[in-house]
């Protein structure tokens, strides 16, 4: 597995996700250890050399040899992002950086079976996330274009049409997913004892993830519809028409 995060600067005065990430390494990257790759892809701006924009901060105790291995690489931006406004326009344009974290992972990581974006406040449960791949492996016969994930907690009431792409699987779901015989044999399967299908939940990870086979990433990356799609002209003022440009909607 090789694992993604876009970052803010490490450098940023304004907002930077630090913090998060220094909770990650003290927390649930304990027990993923030094197996796990992790690739952060951070925001670089000004004249500064990429090198001196890379360099971790002391919190992330990268060379710790019992911790995931820390991959830091360079992510250009167009915006200012110093302000609120140029943050919001980079955010909700961000579609392109996701693009180039396809790019960089398969470039860096070309041999693994499994890619993982998360968002940087996210809580991983990494044993539980190696138990679902191996499920997927071992249930399904070469696994194919597989993609999943978790799109977080729904937000509130907002005016922004991004954020009515924000959905996920409950048991208050329209789909009502958890209802279905086929959901109840799955956890029942999997679990091996009796459970109530709306209550027994494979949980990997409490917040933002998104996941790819190799295969998947690859089409992703190869066609790059990711820019593609982003790219494609919208019109806020209208209900759902901008749901391309953020990164977890456009793919």
């Amino acid at each position: 597995v090789a694992l993604g995060y876009m970052v803010r600067s490490l450098t940023s005065t304004y907002k930077t996700d630090v913090g998060l990430l220094e909770s990650a390494r003290r927390s649930w990257m304990v027990d993923a250890g030094p197996r796990l790759d992790v690739l952060l892809l951070v925001d670089c701006a000004g004249a500064a050399s990429d090198e001196a924009q890379l360099r971790p901060p002391a919190e992330l105790d990268a060379a710790n040899p019992r911790l995931p291995r820390l991959h830091l690489r360079c992510f250009r931006l167009r915006e200012d992002v110093s302000s609120a406004d140029g943050e919001v326009t980079a955010v909700l344009n961000n579609f392109d950086k996701f693009g180039a974290l396809v790019a960089v992972l398969l470039r860096d990581f070309p041999a693994k079976r499994w890619y993982v974006k998360l968002d940087t406040d996210t809580v991983l449960a990494f044993p539980n996330l190696l138990g679902f791949l191996s499920f997927l492996e071992w249930n399904v016969a070469e696994p194919k274009n597989a993609y999943f994930g978790d799109a977080g907690e729904k937000p509130e009431r907002s005016n922004r049409p991004e954020d009515w792409a924000m959905y996920r699987v409950s048991r208050n779901s329209k789909d009502e997913l958890m209802k279905r015989p086929g959901w109840r044999a799955l956890v029942k399967e999997f679990l091996g004892h009796e459970n109530k299908a709306d209550a027994a939940t494979i949980t990997y990870a409490h917040g933002g993830l998104e996941g790819f086979s190799a295969d998947a990433l690859r089409k992703i990356g190869e066609s790059d519809c990711v820019a593609r799609v982003g790219a494609l002209p919208c019109d806020r003022s209208k209900k759902k028409n901008c749901i391309n440009k953020p990164e977890d909607a456009t793919v």
